[in-house]
């Protein structure tokens, strides 16, 4: 299930930038708007998503719903060529995938024993789908969006076999707990879990500083387009190691530190791109990449699931979504104003990034406060 979830939006983003300035020819702040609509799609549908599986309808079941609109929809974007239709294209892609992988991630934490121990190796497995279609892009085809859409194709009909997640409906009904959205909200009187909510917005107001530059970096430093989805994939490569290492750097760590360590390699990240020479360096970068997927939002995940009640599993995951998709938003807004006012410049967008980054870690540190052991 992750390996092909995963590997649906992996056909996507790697390379979308590129193809909309090289291919399209698309403005840099025309290419802001439209890699934005991952975002803006995560804040329209995420907290819908959780309150459907939480609420009315089996996790599985929608999910291959969502996969089936999304492998159509990849059909669709590959044959657009106009500004305005991608934009929408590309919303809608968004639209159904962000829920698709947010019900992966409730049907994992309903079926695992021990979700806090097993997680991490689980969604290993997503990372290496990402990575897979990668390659499979560099070496037997240069169409990603035909080969993501018929991977989101054979994903609508293998989670019909997933193992059946109902929704849990609650015994009262007043409007908190009916809305499972609503109680998900509560969890903010938590210091805590506030302190990580805009830790996280801050952090993912930055992640599309490297989701839209990467590309046009490596390009501008002489990697030529048929190997770049495989050299992105560098990040992946540190990041399935940490995966397959988490529950011992959880036990070991803590839920603190963890978190910590991940703001600090990308801070690092962003320091190194900021520089933006040589390939070698930038290339080093990317590896820092990966620690912060897990040690700070996958570590998040398992954190945060360990705070949520049952019958609102989905919408707590929701909730994270929506927090990140509002960041994502701003950041991919920001990122094409910057490049823009820059005249196409990389290296001064990641300055700014790593501005923000290290405001986080400060923030995080001082205010996020949790037990050393994770699933206490």
């Amino acid at each position: 299930m992750m390996f092909l979830q995963w590997a649906v939006p992996g056909s996507l983003i790697p390379l979308y930038s590129l193809r909309l300035e090289r291919q399209l020819l698309f403005e840099p702040r025309i290419t802001g708007f439209c890699c934005a609509t991952q975002a803006a799609a995560g804040v329209i549908s995420s907290l819908l998503a959780g309150q459907i599986a939480d609420r009315w309808m089996s996790a599985e079941k929608i999910m291959s719903l969502c996969a089936t609109l999304a492998g159509l929809d990849l059909f669709l974007l590959a044959e657009l060529r106009e500004p305005t239709s991608v934009f929408f294209a590309t919303l809608f892609f968004w639209v159904v995938t962000g829920p698709m992988l947010l019900y992966g991630t409730t049907i994992s934490f309903a079926h695992l024993p021990e979700p806090g121990r097993q997680f991490g190796p689980i969604r290993m497995w997503g990372t290496i789908g990402w990575m897979g279609i990668g390659y499979a892009i560099s070496f037997y085809s240069g169409d990603a969006l035909h080969v993501g859409g018929a991977v989101a194709l054979l994903l609508a009909v293998y989670a019909l076999t997933l193992p059946a997640t109902p929704p849990r409906r609650p015994d009262s009904n007043e409007p908190n707990v009916r809305f499972a959205p609503l109680k998900a909200l509560g969890l903010m009187r938590k210091r805590s879990f506030a302190i990580y909510a805009v830790c996280m917005l801050g952090a993912c107001i930055t992640f599309p500083f490297t989701t839209q530059n990467n590309s046009l970096l490596l390009e501008t430093l002489g990697v030529e387009k048929r190997w770049l989805t495989s050299v992105l994939t560098i990040a992946q490569a540190t990041e399935v190691i940490g995966l397959a290492l988490l529950p011992t750097i959880l036990l070991t760590f803590g839920v603190r530190w963890t978190m910590a360590i991940g703001l600090a390699s990308w801070l690092a990240a962003m320091c190194i791109l900021s520089i933006g020479e040589p390939l070698e360096l930038v290339l080093g970068s990317m590896a820092l990449n990966g620690l912060y997927v897990v040690g700070f939002l996958i570590a998040g995940q398992v954190y945060v699931n360990s705070l949520a009640e049952g019958d609102i599993r989905a919408s707590v995951q929701g909730l994270l979504a929506c927090i990140g998709g509002i960041g994502t938003l701003l950041g991919n807004v920001l990122v094409g104003w910057l490049r823009q006012f820059n005249h196409g410049a990389l290296p001064p967008t990641f300055a700014v990034a790593a501005g923000i980054t290290g405001g986080i870690l400060l923030l995080f540190m001082l205010g996020f406060h949790q037990p050393r052991r994770p699933l206490e």
